[in-house]
């Protein structure tokens, strides 16, 4: 695990190579072992069936999961993290698009059209 998140722990490069393949066996671990504890946890209340009870007894099981499941988000999230990026740089290149034709419609209604085409003649 130290390996796979070595960027997490401040270690700047990984002890021995990881491929996508690895990442994946790792991911699919860990998905693997959430859904078996969270299926422990609902037959131990389905053994229980007092959600106070469940919870008195269960609560160090049921943070865990908890804790498992904000960590395995974040993983996902780490990974869209690019996709996020070029989505920031596609909206902001679509936000000057859109201030950049505001203005010149902006411009337009400002001027006359004899200024506009006087305008419109200087630019080309």
């Amino acid at each position: 695990m130290v390996n796979v998140e070595h960027a997490s722990l401040g270690i700047p490069e990984p002890m021995f190579p990881i491929t996508e393949q690895i990442k994946i066996i790792f991911d699919t671990i860990f998905w693997i072992i959430f859904g078996l504890f969270t299926l422990e946890l609902f037959l131990l209340y389905l053994a229980v069936r007092n959600l106070r009870l469940f919870a008195r007894i269960y609560w160090l099981e049921i943070v865990l999961l908890v804790l498992m499941l904000v960590f395995g988000v974040f993983e996902i999230l780490n990974l869209s993290l690019a996709v996020l990026d070029k989505i920031k740089i596609s909206k902001t290149a679509f936000n000057i698009l859109k201030i950049s034709l505001a203005l010149v419609d902006q411009i337009k209604l400002s001027m006359t059209n004899k200024q506009f085409q006087k305008f419109k003649k200087t630019s080309k």
